[in-house]
């Protein structure tokens, strides 16, 4: 790696006036001007600079340097010279240390890109602590972390066959003497990443630094015996290039197969109101949204799991290396605000961001088998849904519903999620099974999937005498604060009658202009906030109360689809036998 470059003023003790420097520093400190450095500080940068030479502190700081009024920053450290009467101040421009840092980190991003083509583990022996790393190693019995070792060796021993046991031996004794390169094979699968792989293979090599051998880069990798399965690559879903849903959820299985004893941490991850956002901006955006998404979710994760695409919009984390509650936070978090950052602006308006609803749980804690952890962590899923969207919800036996009935119940959140996905059709009938014989769905959830499913910008049900806005749902909605639905439902007591002419039922606007004359307030109220087309039903629910519920389109007028009539009459009795 190149070296970054830095500068060396020897700055005398008495009165801080730099004596030399290399030529790039005289340059920028304009050499004939001989007043002590911390002239060229800011004030607070210069009573913390002779405070620092006082107390001879060692470690960096930043500083900045005035230059041409312009303050730039740097990385700053004191250090004794030599000679009585001096001491040095190393600088270090923050902009190159940064610029470094950049390239840096894009460069670990290609190696890592790199390493996931291959099915191997990683090594780095550190020669001088007697250390080894191991990276790669989520899908193998073998965990990713820091050992001394002789620790790792023994790991190692006690997974190889006895009659090879003087192979691995033999090859940690080149690690530890530093021979240039070398390698061995044992005829045997010690890792367990795939049940068809006859040979283990060692691989190592030395790491130079100015001609000392600083650390052991290597690989453990397997050999597979491709005639008796050819499809025991791993699998990739084509957009994104992460696991596809057969991958992750075999590696999932596997994984709690595999570590009965260790917990393992299913995510099921949900973009909200992604049908919206291919409608709103088109699928090839859509398709930057998956990929997007799916990359920030691999990098947040990072070596304490796997990512795969579990299908259109949801994804699958597999967390093996969680140390505890908090640490899944911080992670889960992580996911979500940085998708949040990634999209300001592309959410369901364009004051708002692109968010996740996420739902977890750990297995063996809170199930005992995969299917179990899945309908759970499913079931937070809906939760976090129904409370909102953008957030994460892990199932908690002390706050959530108890696991026997959540399984026998049969609730299942992501098949709620995905309504969208369905057919009004299916998606009422959904909702009118699971009210039947599932857990009861929450109105707010029945309303917000009605309206993403059927492309709805805004529901508003009110309800009593006078109005109070109950219900509010649609991609939309959130544009109308509250202030304006309280003067909604103040117009609606004063305009009913002339709103449902004739005491219907309900009526149907495709343009506000229809609405008549005597309501010419309401009407103006309408069009100056936007709500060009409007739906209108009277029902009551079941305490007997009135309630008057609006389907919005808002900004564009809507020639109301006749054929989805019947859906909305459904919902309406649905929710006429709610208490609203």
């Amino acid at each position: 790696m190149k070296e970054l470059e830095y500068h060396e003023l020897l700055i005398a003790k008495a009165n801080h006036r730099v004596v030399s420097t290399d030529p790039k520093m005289y340059a920028f400190l304009e050499e004939d001007d001989h007043s002590p450095i911390e002239d060229r500080m800011p004030y607070d940068d210069a009573v913390r600079f002779r405070r620092f030479v006082a107390l001879e502190v060692e470690g960096w700081f930043v500083v900045r340097l005035i230059k041409d009024a312009e303050e730039v920053y740097f990385y700053a450290q004191l250090k004794n010279d030599d000679s009585d009467g001096y001491f040095v101040l190393r600088l270090m421009e923050l902009s190159a240390l940064l610029k470094e840092h950049h390239k840096l980190t894009q460069k670990i991003s290609y190696n890592e890109a790199i390493f996931k083509l291959f099915d191997s583990i990683f090594f780095l022996y550190d020669v001088h602590s007697d250390t080894i790393k191991i990276f790669g190693a989520e899908r193998s019995l073998l965990k990713n972390g820091e050992y001394p070792l002789e620790d790792f060796k023994n790991i190692i021993l006690q997974r190889t066959p006895e009659d090879q046991k003087s192979k691995i031996r033999d090859f940690f004794t080149k690690m530890q003497s530093k021979t240039g390169r070398f390698e061995t094979s044992i005829d045997s699968d010690i890792l367990s990443l795939n049940s068809n792989a006859t040979k283990t293979v060692f691989k190592g090599a030395s790491v130079y630094n100015n001609l000392v051998v600083d650390y052991i880069a290597g690989l453990i990798q397997q050999e597979y015996d491709h005639s008796s399965n050819p499809e025991h690559a791993r699998l990739f879903d084509p957009l994104t290039g992460i696991a596809n849903k057969s991958d992750i959820t075999s590696f999932a299985m596997s994984r709690i197969a595999e570590h009965p004893n260790e917990e393992t941490t299913i995510a099921i991850v949900d973009i909200d109101f992604f049908k919206n956002e291919n409608d709103r901006y088109g699928h090839q955006f859509g398709d930057v949204v998956l990929q997007t998404v799916s990359q920030i979710l691999v990098d947040e994760v990072g070596d304490t799991g796997e990512v795969g695409r579990f299908g259109g919009d949801e994804f699958l984390i597999v967390f093996t290396q969680i140390t505890s509650k908090d640490d899944l936070r911080a992670r889960l978090r992580g996911c979500k605000n940085s998708v949040n950052s990634a999209f300001r602006g592309k959410g369901p308006t364009d004051t708002t961001s692109l968010t996740l609803s996420i739902g977890t749980a750990t297995f063996p804690k809170d199930a005992s088998n995969y299917d179990d952890l899945f309908r759970i962590a499913d079931y937070c899923l809906y939760m976090a849904k129904f409370k909102g969207r953008n957030r994460y919800i892990m199932y908690e036996k002390e706050r959530h519903a108890p696991v026997n009935e959540i399984l026998s119940k049969n609730l299942i959140g992501s098949q709620l999620s995905k309504r969208a996905d369905k057919s009004p059709d299916e998606m009422l009938i959904d909702i009118i099974y699971q009210q039947k014989h599932g857990l009861p769905i929450p109105v707010q959830t029945v309303t917000d999937t009605f309206a993403s499913t059927c492309n709805i910008d805004s529901i508003k049900i009110f309800k009593g005498n006078p109005k109070k806005l109950v219900i509010s749902s649609g991609a939309k909605a959130s544009e109308e604060n509250d202030l304006l639905d309280d003067e909604k439902a103040a117009f609606i007591d004063k305009y009913e009658n002339e709103l449902l002419p004739d005491k219907q039922s309900f009526y149907i606007y495709n343009q506000i202009q229809r609405i008549a004359d005597e309501a010419s307030p309401f009407k103006e109220w309408l069009k100056e906030h936007n709500i060009l087309s409007l739906i209108v039903f009277k029902f009551t629910d079941v305490t007997g109360d009135d309630c008057i519920m609006l389907f919005e389109s808002l900004g564009f007028r809507t020639q109301w689809n006749q054929l989805h009539l019947k859906y909305y009459h459904l919902l309406v009795d649905i929710l006429s036998e709610e208490n609203l």
